[in-house]
């Protein structure tokens, strides 16, 4: 990524842009006098709108992806526990007749198991319409680039 005269206060023009204030009257908080400003008031319209753009089409953080692989592969290592537990005549009670608990427990694993792949699926689709979204963000952005002010 380029950086530009105005990065050091890109989270706080996100913030404030979030909060409803516009390019304009940010860009005149930030440089109060017309001798500190790094750019033009066009340039920075041009920037924030960017800068908004681009966070909003972010693909979000995947910070649980490595807890969730941990947690299927314990469920994994649960089902083969289960599965031999039910073998070894594990869903017997102690008077040979049936005891359904171990299959209760598989059924529950399994569901969960589903739930996750399904999860891991639904991400997956949200992350292509987020590259969908931000492509046609670019193409927008090139497009208004070309176009010029519209003063």
């Amino acid at each position: 990524m380029t950086a530009t005269p105005t990065q050091q206060y890109d989270p706080l023009v996100l913030a404030l842009l979030r909060a409803g204030h516009s390019p304009d009257e940010i860009y005149v908080l930030l440089w109060p006098t017309q001798d500190t400003r790094p750019v033009t008031l066009q340039a920075f319209r041009a920037m924030a709108q960017a800068l908004d753009v681009a966070e909003s089409t972010a693909e979000p953080a995947e910070q649980l992806t490595d807890d969730l692989e941990e947690v299927v592969d314990n469920l994994h290592v649960a089902r083969r526990k289960i599965m031999q537990a039910i073998e070894s005549n594990g869903d017997l009670d102690e008077t040979g007749g049936f005891d359904a608990g171990p299959h209760m427990a598989l059924v529950k694993n399994a569901d969960t198991l589903l739930k996750y792949q399904a999860a891991r699926q639904d991400r997956q689709v949200h992350k292509l319409n987020l590259r969908v979204a931000r492509e046609k963000a670019r193409l927008e952005l090139l497009n208004l680039y070309e176009r010029g002010p519209t003063n």
